[in-house]
């Protein structure tokens, strides 16, 4: 009597590489031998790297845009949101989309990473041209028309108002200089006047256009930093959007690297270690380097209580900007370097390795067709 074979997929372990490895006592996921493999850790710190730009930017990015453009706080946040979200999005999306439709070998997907690295790395560059100029600040950039001194909030028009710098609450004046507060400005009188508070009598603003209230009273300060009178946000929001549209272009094909430059039996491990570089050079780093950066920035900072760092006030806009793209473009390049050298090393890659990704066939029918 026939025996019918059953309709289920059948694996032929006796066949498989994995299996004969295991009844000769050898170990194929073994962490060792990835870590000794100088392709693979390249594309692990390529991947780091990648991400430190990435985290580390959200964690700044509202703190430039809000100082770069002196925009309040929650609105430079929605504008990074808006930058970073769907940038990077469509960046990972558009990415696998290119790789998949042109069928990329190992090689090509390197230099694709490289290509568009350096792509990001041009945008970086164009970033540090679009910036605001700094507005005048006394005691800070400027010293109360040769009066006070740099660095120095109080001035002989102000000294007898004995002001505290523990209070930050900047006005601008109709000289069009901001003051850390009413009280430094000299400021001896304010009003209301239909939701909009006015400061008047201010002993330290001397020059500028005079302004009357409804009242017949000159207007000396507002409320508020002055407009900096920079229409350049559009175009930083351009530059910056490409810059991230292209930075995570190369994030599929750094993964699908990592998986064709390992042995089959080792891409779940090595998925995971690259996962372990990411998290200890770019995720755990990149807010702490970003941060260093900001307080590297602040020129002015709020008073300390028992030890403790106060919040920064007021930033060098031009270091800011600077830094910024100066760790930017640190890591693009060490990105396009690791590349460069994963993709040297390449050449010494099996051949069924450095093509297309091979998917092991179950099926043993299917498999007998596919080799007819």
């Amino acid at each position: 009597m026939h025996n019918s074979q059953p309709a289920t997929l059948i694996i032929q372990l006796g066949d498989h590489k994995d299996f004969r490895d295991l009844k000769r006592g050898q170990k194929p996921d073994n962490c060792w031998v990835l870590m000794k493999d100088p392709g693979f850790i390249c594309l692990a710190l390529t991947k780091a790297s990648e991400s430190l730009v990435l985290i580390g930017a959200s964690e700044f990015l509202p703190i430039y845009i809000e100082n770069q453009f002196v925009l309040t706080h929650t609105t430079a946040t929605k504008i990074a949101g808006f930058v970073l979200l769907p940038g990077g999005a469509l960046g990972q999306l558009l990415g696998g989309i290119i790789v998949s439709k042109l069928h990329m070998s190992c090689k090509a997907l390197m230099r694709f990473t490289i290509v568009t690295s350096v792509i990001s790395l041009v945008f970086f560059g164009f970033v540090i041209f679009v910036r605001c100029d700094t507005i005048p600040f006394a005691g800070i950039n400027e010293d109360y028309d040769g009066t006070g001194q740099l660095g120095n909030l109080t001035a002989p028009c102000n000294s007898h108002c004995r002001c505290s710098s523990s209070l930050y609450s900047a006005i601008c004046g109709r000289d069009h200089i901001g003051y850390f507060s009413p009280c430094f400005a000299g400021c001896i009188q304010s009003k209301i006047i239909q939701d909009d508070k006015t400061y008047y009598n201010c002993s330290c603003i001397q020059e500028g256009l005079t302004t009357a209230d409804d009242q017949g009273d000159f207007i000396d300060a507002r409320p508020g930093t002055c407009d900096a009178k920079c229409y350049k946000l559009p175009l930083f929001i351009a530059f910056i959007f490409s810059t991230i549209l292209f930075s995570v272009f190369s994030g599929i094909p750094n993964t699908l690297t990592i998986l064709r430059i390992v042995s089959d039996n080792q891409r779940s491990l090595a998925l995971g270690l690259a996962f372990v570089f990411l998290r200890i050079f770019g995720t755990i780093p990149g807010p702490i380097v970003f941060k260093m950066t900001a307080d590297i920035s602040c020129i002015f900072r709020e008073t300390e209580y028992c030890g403790k760092k106060g919040n920064c006030w007021i930033y060098n806009k031009m270091k800011m900007a600077y830094l910024l793209v100066g760790i930017c473009c640190i890591c693009k390049v060490v990105t396009i370097f690791f590349t460069a050298i994963a993709l040297c090393l390449c050449k010494y890659l099996p051949k069924d390795n450095s093509e297309i990704l091979h998917m092991p066939v179950k099926n043993p029918t299917l498999k007998k067709k596919r080799k007819n």
